[in-house]
């Protein structure tokens, strides 16, 4: 049977196939390839169209310049103006304002100008428009109260809470007790705050040096928390340096009783009960306490005119220690005068 194709026929199958190529994908597709040289002035032609539509429809839409008014209308225009508020603008006039807005509102007093509106007429138009707010200087009435007397509202209202709050310090300060400062307490406070020019800080002794020096020129040493037990070691220790020829000064509350002796010398409950022939004379503190005992004892070694605040192996109080120094005397931590003295003086 003959095919329906013809040979139009069959090449238009043989298109279907380059077109469409699924069994036949061995037959090369046809490319569409465009001719570059026909394409551009197509481009350009629609280009300059567009362009040409565009600047009709800005011709269409841009406002025409007004003519230039005549003197009289021009000044009369100024000075509305000024009377007059940019709705956009900081408290600027119309007349001062170069707002797109501000310009709109010009070309609108204008047009009413011409036409034959008075100054009033077309405040008031313009007042029916945007509120009292276009004016410059609105009315007083009910609406704008708060523009003409707000400003004067916060300044009373300011200065008020400044007067409450200044009365309310002045009674604080009536109320509060005035606490005088003895003599002594005085010295010590501006001691510890570094203000008084006869005392100078004292400081932490770390170096070999320093606490060789104090070893060597001290003399007496008042041992706090001295056992009369022989096994303790704050009792090894005083009796040491007592062999090294330092004058020991029992210090423990729990032995201080009648004429109770530690190592042949009586023993007192604090550093304040030894007597004053004693007290100027002592230049070491040593402390045989748990750490959070020692503020008490630093007040008690300044009080007393101590030279330094010696605190035993493992003891370590900061806030003791600048204490003391505020007040003129050096400090040692976490040493043992026993292991110190054998080893930079033995």
């Amino acid at each position: 049977m003959n095919s329906s194709f013809g040979p139009e026929g069959k090449n238009s199958k043989n298109a279907i196939w380059r077109a469409f190529p699924g069994k036949n994908a061995s037959k090369p597709a046809p490319m569409l390839v465009f001719s570059i040289p026909l394409l551009l002035p197509t481009l350009a032609w629609l280009s300059a169209l567009l362009l040409v539509f565009s600047l009709q429809a800005n011709a269409q839409t841009a406002t025409p310049p007004m003519p230039p008014a005549p003197p009289e209308l021009e000044a009369r225009l100024k000075k509305l103006e000024t009377e007059l508020r940019c709705l956009v603008c900081q408290n600027q006039t119309l007349a001062e304002s170069p707002a797109g807005l501000a310009g709109d509102l010009r070309r609108e007093i204008r047009l009413l100008a011409d036409a034959g509106k008075s100054n009033e007429e077309i405040k008031q138009h313009l007042r029916e428009r945007y509120g009292d707010f276009v004016l410059y200087r609105p009315p007083v009435d009910s609406k704008t109260w708060l523009l003409w007397f707000g400003p004067f509202g916060l300044l009373f209202g300011g200065g008020g809470l400044l007067w409450w709050i200044s009365r309310q310090r002045q009674a604080l300060a009536a109320s509060t007790p005035t606490v005088r400062l003895s003599a002594q307490d005085a010295a010590r406070a501006r001691a510890l705050l570094g203000e008084d020019e006869n005392i100078a800080a004292g400081k932490i002794l770390r170096s070999d040096d320093d606490i060789r020096r104090l070893l060597k020129t001290a003399r007496t040493i008042a041992v706090v928390g001295l056992s009369g037990n022989e096994s303790k070691p704050s009792f090894g220790v005083a009796r040491y340096l007592q062999a090294q020829g330092y004058r020991i000064i029992p210090v423990n509350p729990a032995s201080a009783w009648g004429d109770k002796q530690i190592l042949g010398e009586k023993c007192y409950a604090s550093l304040r009960d030894i007597p004053q022939d004693i007290v100027g004379k002592i230049d070491i503190v040593d402390c045989f306490r748990k750490s959070g005992d020692i503020p008490p004892i630093a007040e008690d070694a300044i009080a007393v005119g101590a030279k330094c605040l010696w605190m035993q192996l493992d003891i370590v109080n900061d806030a003791a220690a600048a204490r003391a120094m505020a007040a003129g005397l050096d400090v040692v931590m976490n040493r043992c005068t026993l292991v110190e003295h054998r080893r930079l003086l033995s």
